[in-house]
């Protein structure tokens, strides 16, 4: 599959078409607080950081008060004589190079942190939807339309279109 164009080169109605659809365009349970990412910057898995570059402007889009925190590990292992390179000064690992992960909070529950390693982005937001849906309630909110059908399961009467109505009538006649 070819990559996305970046949001930010298409026009403004092809922009919300795609934030408006895909995975992450899912708006989660209000006892969701928040989303934390944390990765190394550079020479990382790239699941991470294809997450943050397709699915996480979703989940933003379809979550707008939904806090998501970024945190990008300096890596002392590259090897730069730049003084201005985001990775200068950084202090070695004492445990090695910190996996990615990524941490659920909620509001009345304890957060719940998943380990990102080798994992692709699609993978990433079904751990997500997984942690979200374990956490106790429904986890992810179904649309209206979908919660007033579900509620009078079975006395809602869909109103036959006019094309339905006039292939109804010939039949009525004959």
């Amino acid at each position: 599959m070819p990559p996305a164009p970046a949001l930010r080169r298409l026009p403004l109605r092809e922009a919300i078409a795609a934030l408006s659809s895909g995975e992450g365009a899912t708006r989660l349970s209000p006892a969701v607080k928040g989303l934390s990412i944390s990765f190394v910057q550079k020479n990382a898995e790239p699941g991470p950081r294809n997450f943050l570059r397709t699915i996480a402007p979703r989940i933003a889009y379809a979550n707008p008060t939904l806090p998501i925190a970024i945190t990008r590990y300096k890596d002392p292992r590259t090897k730069s004589l730049d003084p201005n390179s985001p990775d200068a000064g950084a202090a070695p690992w004492a445990d090695g190079a910190p996996g990615p992960s990524l941490t659920v909070s909620f509001h009345e529950r304890p957060e719940q942190t998943v380990p990102l390693r080798h994992l692709s982005a699609d993978q990433i937001w079904k751990q997500v939807l997984s942690v979200c849906g374990e956490a106790g309630d429904l986890g992810i909110e179904a649309p209206k339309e979908e919660v007033k059908a579900a509620e009078v399961e079975g006395e809602v009467k869909a109103e036959p279109t006019p094309e339905a109505k006039a292939e109804a009538a010939p039949e009525a006649k004959a």
